[in-house]
């Protein structure tokens, strides 16, 4: 699995994510990808668990980010502070 291929993966799901109206199909064209490198490379992703993981927490850390760029400010300023992590 090359970075590139990482970054298209994710990248695709984080649109997809941000627009529900995008389809796959219309993404990869304009990406210039077709569907079957697609699938394989979410198949490879798939079958590792490391990949997920890190797809999985880049997808969240962007949503989160358009979650708080969109919130009006007065919810901003109400959220809690993060707590810290456990000392090890």
């Amino acid at each position: 699995m090359t970075p590139s291929e990482l970054a298209l993966y994710i990248d695709v799901y984080t649109a997809m994510q941000a627009d529900h109206d995008l389809t796959l199909d219309s993404l990869l064209a304009e990406k210039g990808v077709p569907l079957a490198q697609f699938r394989n490379i979410e198949r490879r992703v798939q079958k590792q668990d490391r990949l997920v993981r890190k797809v999985r927490e880049a997808l969240q850390a962007q949503a989160k980010a358009r979650a708080e760029a969109i919130a009006p400010p007065s919810v901003r300023a109400e959220a809690p502070p993060a707590k810290p992590a456990p000392a090890q």
